[in-house]
Order: C-alpha cells, then sequence, then structure tokens
C-alpha cells in the first residue's frame, strides 16, 4: 500500500470498527476491530485495489465503510455466539412490526408461563421468527426495556402495557397527540436499536445491524432442556 491508501484504509477502518462495536460493544472494542480490519485488508490486496480505484471519494469511502462493517460485523457475531454459547448463524433480526406484536406480551405475565403440557416447550402465541422461541424473545425485550431511558420505558408501557390509545396518552402527558405518536416512534426504534438495530439491507449492500435472539434448539442446549 501506498501512503495515500495507508491514511484512507486507516481512517475507514477506524470509522467502521466503531459503528460495529458500537453495537457489540460488551464483547469486542473497538482497537480489536480495527486489528481484523487490517487483517482483511491483508489477505484480500485484489478486493482492497477494486475498492480503493473508485474515483470518487466519498462513493470509495462508502464502499469500503460497507465492506468493512459486513466482515467486523461478522466477526463480531461469532465472537459473542462463541461467549454465549450458541452459533451465529442460530439468530433473526427484530423488525419494528416484530417489536409491536412482542411488547403486549412482555407486559403480560401471563404470556411468560405458556408452556405445552406434551412436549414440555415453550407455547408461541404464533409461529416465531426462524431462530428463536417465544419466551426467548421475551426475555430478550424486557432486557432491552431496562436498558431506555425512563420516558421510553413510560412511553411504551402506556401504549403496550396498559393499552392505551394516543389520544390518552396525550392527554395524560399533556401533549397533542401527534407528538405521542412521533414519541411512541422514537421509542420503539430507541428499543430496536438496544437490539443492534434494523436488519442489513441486502439488496443495497448496506449494513445497519445485528442483533437477534438464539435459537430454540441452542436455548435448550444451553440451558439443558433436552
Amino acid at each position: 500500500m501506498n501512503a495515500e491508501t495507508v491514511t484512507f484504509f486507516s481512517d475507514t477502518a477506524g470509522v467502521s470498527a466503531s459503528i460495529v462495536a458500537r453495537r457489540y460493544r460488551r464483547w469486542t472494542t473497538v482497537p480489536d476491530l480495527v486489528q481484523e480490519a487490517w487483517v482483511w485488508a491483508l489477505e484480500r490486496p485484489d478486493r482492497l485495489a477494486g475498492l480503493m480505484a473508485e474515483e470518487d471519494a466519498d462513493e470509495r469511502f462508502r464502499k469500503l465503510r460497507n465492506a468493512l462493517c459486513n466482515h467486523l460485523d461478522g466477526t463480531a457475531r461469532r465472537i459473542k455466539a462463541g461467549q454465549s454459547g450458541y452459533e451465529a448463524d442460530d439468530e433473526f433480526f427484530y423488525s419494528l412490526a416484530h417489536l409491536r406484536d412482542l411488547l403486549p406480551d412482555v407486559y403480560d405475565p401471563a404470556h411468560w408461563t405458556s408452556f405445552s403440557a406434551s412436549e414440555h416447550e415453550v407455547a408461541a402465541k404464533s409461529d416465531p421468527a426462524e431462530g428463536g422461541n417465544r419466551v426467548t424473545e421475551l426475555s430478550d425485550v424486557s432486557m432491552a426495556l431496562g436498558r431506555l431511558a425512563k420516558d421510553d420505558q413510560r412511553m411504551l408501557f402506556m401504549r403496550f402495557g396498559a393499552g392505551d390509545p394516543f389520544d390518552s396518552i396525550a392527554r395524560h402527558l399533556g401533549i397533542e397527540e401527534d407528538t405521542a405518536r412521533q414519541r411512541e416512534g422514537r421509542a420503539i426504534r430507541r428499543l430496536r436499536d438496544e437490539l443492534g438495530g434494523p436488519a442489513p439491507r441486502a439488496d443495497r449492500g448496506e449494513h445497519t445491524g445485528s442483533r437477534r435472539v438464539i435459537s430454540n434448539a441452542h436455548a435448550q442446549a444451553i440451558t439443558g432442556d433436552n
């Protein structure tokens, strides 16, 4: 690499590592991910040369950042999975719609104790997304709720725990109904961020998040429920 390439790559690697480290702050660090980025570059000289051949600096940065984020996310997921005792492939992303479906059950104790009498497995309210069962998801979301600011927790409880309509929430908080809707939207997006953010847009090559839950099989393996 020439000096210009080294500087450009170093700066982009730092940005990419910071993005990924924020999502996996309990499992890895920016320096470790920067080091992994340099390993990626040394092992893929042709790939790096192709990315650096882009004449537009902004587009070159975007493409290199996305490539590094995708690689570093995979590395961080494997580290997290190894430390947590499950396989990185047995996961799925949370969407806003899925969170809205889960939240009423998070606040309802009855949904935490519903089991199949015949198979002694967690009974799902609906067929859960591949990779996790309902109680695993409820636990995951409940822990993320506890990390939110109190105002966000209160908003989500009023909307999904108490089942209050937006006009009632607005009156209670002394705000306009549109403002209540906006605050609920921001709160639930922050909840998704606590779970790692939205799924990546594979069709556009974008990396946007990776928090997922473990599969039923691995949950049983970890807890010894065979």
